[in-house]
């Protein structure tokens, strides 16, 4: 906030520096000035304190406008600043006694390039995240949101890049959400692991990137490719087959198979017998029990973190009660990506 005041106000600085140098060149041509001087031709104390008060602040503005114009004009700014110092130095020549212009000098070397220091501060990344936090399912969409900061509060500027492509150019606003549905399900990366990347700039220099950060996402669907809508499905043990995306053999936990009663009845089904290759296809066994002739769901729900503690629980429940009365609704974090009708027989 400081620089932009300083930058917004930098015409009136420049006008105060010139009324400042006019006043004091005519307070030392006016003739009353001598009858302040005592007989032995010494300066007189009052006189003394208003040279030392002027050329005080004169250096001041001078080092804050060279700290600024530095900033301003980066290709020429250390030529900017060395001429504002030598006109800082004679400045205090005609202004202030020999002792104290060494101080001075110090003061505006000091603070000038202090200034400069400051006034060229880069932005820096504090935060990236997503939401959802790190999976979503393909076709739906996630929000990208930074947070930077910038100590002379200066404009910063955003782009995001998506695999090391640029997805969204340099723009003012620090988030963007990603429209799944434009990634087929034949993308180029099979495995559904994306690496998405914020890059912020102040935009004074435009082919300079200040600060980035990057996050790893993941993308994924499952579909049921066995048995078929419609089929009459046998009671008891049957297998269950599908395809899946971004989930890895190891992460079988992402996904569940549940078999639902009614809208609010989601039973899940033993994840042990869960088999995830490589290549995305998988295979499981569940128990199909029930009422013959009625139609019952079998779900692919892809689960988080938070989701799966839940359906631990249950599990860890119905075997100290020996009751599986099934979850009424789906946990937060609990999505389902696909969905089949069968008739039990």
């Amino acid at each position: 906030m400081l620089s932009e005041i300083f930058i917004d106000n930098l015409q009136v600085i420049i006008l105060c520096t010139i009324v400042i140098s006019a006043i004091f060149d005519i307070l030392m041509k006016k003739n009353w000035i001598d009858a302040l001087i005592n007989k032995h031709d010494q300066p007189h104390p009052s006189i003394q304190t208003i040279k030392y008060i002027i050329g005080f602040f004169s250096a001041l503005i001078i080092s804050i406008m060279s700290g600024l114009l530095g900033n301003l004009l980066d290709k020429v700014g250390i030529i900017i600043f060395i001429s504002c110092v030598l006109f800082s130095l004679l400045l205090i020549a005609i202004s202030i006694d020999k002792n104290i212009a060494p101080t001075i000098i110090i003061i505006l070397a000091v603070s000038g390039l202090y200034l400069m220091y400051v006034t060229s501060q880069p932005p820096v990344v504090v935060g990236f995240t997503s939401d959802p936090l790190d999976m979503q399912i393909l076709g739906k969409s996630i929000r990208f949101t930074a947070r930077a900061e910038d100590i002379n509060d200066d404009q910063i500027f955003y782009q995001f890049l998506l695999d090391g492509s640029v997805i969204r150019g340099w723009s003012k606003s620090n988030s963007w959400t990603w429209d799944t549905r434009q990634i087929s399900e034949s993308a180029q990366n099979p495995k559904g692991k994306y690496n998405v990347t914020i890059c912020i700039k102040d935009g004074k220099y435009d082919n300079i990137i200040d600060d980035s950060r990057s996050l790893n996402y993941t993308l994924t669907f499952a579909n049921i490719t066995y048995p078929h809508e419609g089929d009459d499905v046998k009671i008891g043990q049957i297998p269950v087959n599908g395809t899946s995306l971004g989930i890895l053999p190891n992460e079988k936990d992402k996904l569940w198979i549940f078999v639902k009663n009614s809208r609010t009845d989601y039973h899940p089904q033993n994840n042990n017998d869960l088999h995830i290759k490589e290549d995305g296809n998988w295979s499981t066994i569940i128990d199909l029990g029930g009422e013959i002739g009625k139609m019952t769901e079998i779900v692919a729900v892809i689960v988080n973190e938070s989701a799966l503690k839940d359906i631990h629980s249950y599990y860890i429940e119905g075997s100290s009660t020996n009751a599986w009365p099934g979850l009424r609704n789906l946990s937060a974090g609990a999505e389902e990506a696909d969905y089949i009708t069968i008739t039990k027989r």
